[in-house]
């Protein structure tokens, strides 16, 4: 059974040389005819290899991952690089392209790749997985006969029949394989078919999910007719992971990303790494379940606010554990460790200073420069300044997997919205303005809309001015963006003052009572909603804690952890709870077991 036009090889890196090597063997096993590796060829000795009845091997290996969309950088893009050469020949002479998946090569992305090389990205391809690989060996022929490139000795297609005497056993094990494989009569030849419709799902998927103008839907209805052909697809499940954490199916999210770590071969290392990172973000086995209990019953009557910048201290360290508030630091020629605060509160300043300001225009009330004031009061860390910034640089990176696994991840961790949120909007409205278009910036500004969509009414109404005017600019996005900005226009244009926010204060014993009112009563004044008190018992920490809830604003959570410390003499522990989905702006202060109890830690405020 010889074949009907010479099979030749591209390959690049050790990797790609090896596979090809075997390979080049195996089907020179099979057919006994010439198999040419382009590589060891001369440039000009190239074209008179291909034709229209050629087949062209691209032997895809996990250093095809990095090659640049500029075809004058080093790579596959340069006008050195073999793979270049090959590609342009082939499509030039009318070659048959067949992309072949070395182990645990993903397909590749056409986003990233130059015009010349988008074929690479859009070709079906088959696996060559040197675990699998005589079954793989065996699809390859089937796929080789399918399109007619392997005949019998009259020239008809070689599906089935007797092998010519010449041929000898190499032409009966050709025909044996074809013909179980094509007549679909092993298991062998089944799984060829899935894992031809994968590829094809799998291609469909990837052109949906990265292209300008992505259509989620269509995306994952393609990773999902992918996976029912294949379930064992580890880049399908990834990928499909991160479209459910788009629409906020966590649960969803984490068994699809458990899916795909199962995958030890076909899911890339970067790939692997990234979806262990998500898997612990998402991870709420020892998250405390949410306090949810009607406010109508306050603590101590609501009043209105009286904070001014000279107001309610707070001192600018929690004190230490063991010690009373109030008392007078000693003053003295500072330290090392004053002058390690005074340089990063200077920092701290130096960074809070480039940060966006709450809107100047919030006419609800008298009590919005008051909580204006306590919400920015305590700016994140600088160590978190530096977090935020390299999140939001990788929403707008060239390469749109850096840009979904930012979003991703912005999307798990809700503690950080109130931060980023007000630091998103102004870069998306400037990018907007000034680079619209393109597809990093499209991007960037589809997902901030998204996070608008989930960020607390306190975080809204502080920065009113600056996500209305964000709002009208992402218009020219599409009626998707239109009607994304009209529901959050309707959350901001729906309140008459600034959002109260709640905190339940949790006691551990009754003998805390008087500490716990004496808090309420400073938050009240403050401005918060207090709900009755209760005594959970053993339910109670063994540190005191500040529970926030969801995407509840995160410098009321330092302001009140601060005012916390400060009166129960230690430092509060910061506790975010991902996955509580509060109506508002909410947070839970428990005071820990040790707390005013007889031989335990006693503090100002505590009985006797």
């Amino acid at each position: 059974m010889p074949l009907h036009a010479p099979i030749c090889l591209s390959h690049r890196g050790e990797q790609g040389a090896r596979a090809a090597q075997r390979l080049q063997a195996g089907l020179r096993e099979l057919f006994g005819e010439p198999v040419v590796d382009l590589v060891k060829l001369a440039e000009d000795e190239v074209p008179s290899q291909l034709g229209p009845g050629s087949v062209l091997l691209v032997l895809l290996t996990p250093d095809y991952a990095d090659l640049p969309a500029d075809p004058d950088a080093d790579g596959a893009g340069a006008p050195s690089e073999p793979v270049r050469r090959h590609l342009l020949a082939a499509l030039a002479t009318r070659a048959h392209l067949q992309v072949l998946r070395i182990d645990q090569t993903a397909p590749l992305l056409a986003h990233g790749l130059s015009p010349d090389l988008v074929t690479l990205a859009t070709q079906p391809s088959l696996p060559l997985r040197h675990s699998h690989w005589g079954a793989d060996l065996a699809a390859l022929c089937a796929e080789l006969a399918t399109l007619g490139f392997l005949t019998d000795e009259h020239g008809a297609p070689a599906l089935a029949g007797a092998a010519p005497a010449r041929r000898g056993w190499r032409t009966l094990t050709t025909v044996g394989v074809l013909a179980l494989l094509l007549a679909g009569a092993t298991q062998v030849g089944l799984e060829a078919l899935d894992e031809r419709e994968a590829q094809v799902q799998m291609t469909l998927a990837q052109q949906a999910q990265f292209s300008i103008t992505p259509d989620l839907v269509a995306a994952r209805q393609a990773y999902e007719r992918a996976l029912a052909a294949r379930p064992d697809i580890g880049v399908a499940h990834f990928q499909l992971a991160h479209l459910l954490l788009r629409q906020r199916e966590f649960t969803r999210a984490r068994e699809h990303l458990s899916a795909a770590l199962r995958d030890h071969d076909g899911l890339p290392t970067a790939r692997r790494q990234e979806a262990l990172r998500l898997m612990a973000m998402l991870s709420v086995d020892d998250e405390p379940t949410p306090v949810e209990r009607p406010i109508d019953h306050l603590a101590v009557a609501a009043s209105a606010p009286a904070v001014t910048d000279g107001g309610l201290e707070i001192p600018s360290e929690p004190t230490a554990a063991g010690t009373r508030p109030g008392a007078r630091p000693v003053r003295g020629k500072p330290g090392k460790r004053d002058i390690e605060a005074i340089a990063a509160q200077a920092e701290r300043a130096a960074l809070a200073a480039m940060r966006p300001q709450p809107s100047s225009d919030l006419l609800f009330g008298a009590d919005a420069p008051e909580l204006a004031l306590l919400a920015s009061r305590i700016a994140p860390s600088s160590e978190l300044q530096r977090e935020l910034a390299l999140r939001l640089d990788a929403l707008y990176a060239v390469d749109p997997q850096v840009r979904w696994s930012a979003a991703s991840e912005l999307d798990v961790s809700s503690q950080l919205h109130s931060d980023v949120l007000p630091l998103a909007v102004e870069r998306a409205e400037a990018n907007l303005l000034h680079r619209a278009g393109t597809a990093a910036v499209t991007e960037a500004a589809r997902h901030t809309l998204t996070l608008l969509g989930e960020a607390s009414p306190l975080t809204l109404a502080l920065h009113r001015q600056a996500v209305l005017r964000f709002v009208d600019a992402a218009a020219v996005l599409g009626p998707e963006a239109r009607q994304q900005g009209e529901q959050v226009r309707e959350r901001i244009t729906g309140f008459t003052r600034v959002p109260q926010p709640v905190i339940y204060i949790q006691l551990a014993d009754e003998v805390q009572r008087p500490l716990a009112m004496r808090l309420a009563t400073q938050l009240a004044e403050a401005g918060w909603r207090v709900p009755a008190l209760a005594v959970v018992g053993d339910q109670a920490p063994s540190r005191t804690e500040l529970r926030s809830q969801g995407t509840s604003h995160q410098g009321l959570a330092r302001w009140v952890r601060r005012l916390a410390s400060d009166q129960v003499g230690q430092t509060a522990d910061l506790v975010h709870l991902r996955q509580a989905r509060p109506s508002g702006d909410v947070y839970e202060l428990w005071l820990d077991q040790d707390l005013c109890r007889a031989g335990a830690r006693q503090v100002n405020g505590c009985p006797g």
